[in-house]
């Protein structure tokens, strides 16, 4: 297969991160697979790869390994092909949802000097409000003019469905590779290109072009949902006007880093504490913790930690409460995780005492927290209170209670333990295990 090269000469700046390259029209492929959507693993991060028809467009969206793959360099190739008779562009996004931060695409390519037919787009998009689209973008394309003057670069912000702030730019490369950055946050929206790959540029001869909007209709919030995206496509599903294949090789993407999986918090395990643990993610730094007490109340951080794990000793006793985490690094804060809910123990220390030869007192700290205690008695040492019916039941400030007759007969062995009820959410916070005659307990006694 002949390849031609498409890249302009001159200075090349930087590692190479997107290429793009010609193929001759009949060049052979495979048919797309429609039924499912294929997912990559490329910059730490999971894609899905999309296979279904439509805008923009509209295209034909191929996701097969002959149009869009990550070669053993760790670079992924998107392409617009021609197979069995027709055209396929490629897209890629985010499995998960990205936050306010900084986006950074690492380019390299003539997006100078694209067929007329060809759009190039990194944008950060969702469409979940009954399909009133919200949109960043940074593309490069001269929309089917093929005047060589006609602006190459566009920033666009949409909103609703619609174009909100707007701004284009000529694009004049001294080298292949580019940078481009969406930096999203609350009160504005600032967009760069830069020749070279640079997190910030050396000096103003390096900046292609900036611009910013704070424009509050324009910028999207966290709720809508946005993702990450980079697309190759046809203008208006025409073909290019070289009938050449293209292809575009994405070195790496920066931006706020995945969301945290797996969050566990615990129940009840502790008396001094709430334990929560999750899966981290490669792209984080380090994490922050939040604490709500409901499912869509107001989320409290809690702190930050460079762990996987988090210890909130500053839960309430008997108080359910809701955690999140996010992950965080040099772009920002990821999206929040799925939600546990975790509680804190009331503490009790049981002790027992021989009030005569056959009678055994149990006594405990009354707690503010409780509101009920449950006093359960078994002939073995590590039974189910939950199989059980309480011996005793007593109302706070109430801590003591004697079970006549359980000492005095070697042949039969008495065990205990009280729980106390909440007052808050009614958990259940287990004391101590003991026995008629107070001595250690070993598990599987």
């Amino acid at each position: 297969m002949v390849i031609i090269r498409l890249l302009r000469t001159g200075l090349l700046l930087g590692l190479a991160l997107i290429s793009l390259r010609a193929i001759p029209l009949m060049a052979a492929g495979s048919p797309p697979h429609a039924p499912t959507t294929r997912t990559i693993q490329w910059a730490d991060r999971t894609w899905n790869v999309r296979s279904w028809p439509g805008g923009p467009g509209p295209n034909n969206w191929c996701d097969t390994v002959d149009c869009v793959w990550v070669d053993s360099n760790g670079a992924l190739h998107l392409t617009i092909r021609y197979i069995n008779g027709q055209w396929y562009a490629t897209e890629v996004s985010t499995r998960d949802l990205t936050n306010f931060g900084e986006h950074r695409f690492y380019v390299e390519g003539p997006i100078d000097d694209l067929d007329p037919n060809v759009v190039l787009g990194l944008f950060l998009y969702s469409d979940i409000n009954d399909n009133d689209i919200e949109e960043l973008d940074v593309e490069f394309a001269t929309w089917g003019d093929p005047d060589p003057a006609a602006p190459e670069g566009k920033y666009t912000t949409w909103y609703q469905n619609a174009i909100g702030d707007q701004y284009t730019f000529d694009v004049n490369l001294n080298g292949a590779y580019t940078t481009h950055a969406i930096d999203w946050q609350p009160t504005q929206v600032d967009f760069e290109s830069l020749h070279g790959f640079y997190d910030t540029p050396p000096n103003a001869s390096y900046i292609i072009a900036q611009w910013s909007t704070s424009n509050p209709n324009v910028i999207p919030i966290p709720e809508d949902e946005m993702r990450v995206h980079m697309n190759l496509w046809l203008y208006s599903g025409q073909p290019p006007t070289d009938g050449q294949e293209v292809e575009i090789v994405i070195h790496d993407f920066k931006g706020p880093p995945e969301i945290p999986t797996n969050l566990q918090a615990s129940d009840g395990a502790f008396t001094d504490r709430v334990t929560l643990s999750w899966d981290g993610v490669p792209t984080a730094t380090s994490y922050q913790v939040y604490r709500a007490e409901s499912e869509t109340g107001p989320k409290t951080l809690l702190g930050s930690t460079t762990a996987t794990t988090f210890d909130d000793t500053t839960a309430d006793y008997d108080r359910t409460y809701v955690y999140w985490v996010t992950g965080v690094n040099g772009q920002g804060e990821g999206w929040f995780s799925d939600s546990d809910t975790g509680w804190r123990a009331i503490p009790m220390d049981v002790s027992i005492t021989l009030t005569n030869t056959t009678d055994v007192t149990l006594s405990w700290p009354d707690q503010s927290a409780a509101c009920q205690y449950d006093v359960y008695r078994d002939l073995t040492p590590y039974f189910d209170p939950a199989t059980l019916t309480p011996a005793a039941s007593l109302t706070p400030p109430d801590s003591t209670h004697t079970f006549a007759n359980d000492a005095g007969n070697p042949a039969e062995n008495h065990y205990y333990l009280v729980q106390a009820i909440g007052c808050t959410d009614a958990h259940a916070s287990p004391s101590n295990r003991t026995g008629e005659f107070d001595f250690a307990l070993t598990p599987g006694s």
